[in-house]
């Protein structure tokens, strides 16, 4: 074999296992026993910090959550005397088993699951995040398909519309948002909850629904690819909750982490490129008082029925 088949053989060789690995890895996030700690990415093997689980409901797919969260939890690693990591989950009731009997410490969920398990469990919420507007809130949107002859709300009757899972706050505040303005479920040719908010997005885009309802977060990266937006409705950012089992002084250390995460960023150049929307711009002060509105709607919502 000449020189540069060598070459050539080598190379192929080195590509082929680059690939294996990182099909490996994606397959792990994607199909493996998620309840297992996902895979570090930056870590000191020799550490003896004491290890603390964050968990994040399934609202978006396992690989896109992990890249997203993995680096907000070495930089929760690097800031506090614990070792974060994250223990992911296939459902949101998943995510609260694991609150509940203490297989996470700290986790990022709904705002529809921080009430329901606030009711019969002592969890706190001990932040919420800022958003790219600089401001704790974010938008529920309605989107459809940019061809699509749907301009309002009202167009929506006898209409498919696709809703996230009945877990997330956003179902219940579409609901409301359809109600007040004279829709009831039962006026819509089809509706369905689906697993992610991604693929509500992806079903309108297919065809499969005229309309659905997601985070801005999840809008934006689909306007380019087919969507438009119909109605958007200002919420009250979600919550990171702390577990039962986790004492104060736990808690108070994690929670002043992220309350001082928006000043890393802003003067000491903190770079989150790459980090979920709902943790690369730092943290606001949230007490469980500011979660009333919601549950107000939840009750207007059952007194409705």
């Amino acid at each position: 074999m000449t020189l540069k088949g060598k070459a050539c053989f080598f190379f192929a060789i080195a590509l082929a296992a680059t690939c294996l690995c990182a099909a490996a890895s994606w397959f792990y996030v994607s199909y493996m026993d998620i309840s297992t700690p996902a895979p570090r990415v930056v870590d000191d093997p020799k550490s003896e910090k004491p290890r603390l689980f964050f968990g994040v409901i399934s609202r978006y797919p396992p690989m896109e959550i992990f890249r997203g969260y993995q680096p907000f939890m070495d930089y929760l690693t690097r800031k506090t005397p614990y070792r974060f990591e994250l223990r992911l989950s296939r459902t949101y009731d998943e995510t609260v088993r694991q609150i509940v009997q203490g297989e996470v410490d700290f986790a990022s969920v709904g705002k529809y699951v921080y009430i329901r398990v606030k009711e019969k469990h002592d969890i706190r919420c001990i932040a919420r995040p800022y958003y790219a507007s600089g401001d704790p809130f974010f938008y529920y949107t309605i989107v459809v398909d940019a061809d699509s002859p749907i301009m309002t709300i009202q167009d929506l009757k006898g209409k498919r519309f696709a809703f996230p899972p009945r877990e997330s706050f956003s179902f219940w505040e579409t609901k409301y948002l359809l109600l007040k303005n004279g829709i009831s479920m039962d006026d819509l040719a089809y509706s369905q909850n689906l697993v992610h908010h991604n693929t509500v997005v992806e079903k309108v885009i297919k065809g499969e629904f005229d309309a659905g309802v997601v985070k801005d977060i999840v809008a934006r990266k689909y306007i380019d690819k087919g969507i438009r937006v119909i109605n958007k409705v200002q919420a009250t950012g979600v919550p990171i909750v702390a577990a039962p089992h986790v004492d104060p002084e736990t808690v108070r250390t994690v929670r002043n982490v992220l309350l001082a995460m928006k000043s890393e960023i802003d003067h000491n150049g903190l770079q989150t490129a790459g980090w979920d929307e709902e943790v690369a711009y730092g943290f606001a002060r949230t007490e469980d008082r500011d979660y009333d509105a919601c549950r107000q709607l939840l009750r207007h919502l059952h007194e409705a029925r």
